[in-house]
């Protein structure tokens, strides 16, 4: 059962990735919309 660890590990990373990605691209939106002159 080393190739499941092996593939566990690597959607851990995946995942930690996705997340990552999506706290940036939050962040990018919140300080963008932030920054706009609202009308």
């Amino acid at each position: 059962m080393d190739l499941w660890k092996k593939s566990r590990s690597f959607f851990d990373q995946l995942i930690s990735i996705f997340n990552e990605m999506k706290a940036a691209f939050a962040n990018a939106a919140f300080f963008y919309a932030r920054g706009m002159p609202h009308i």
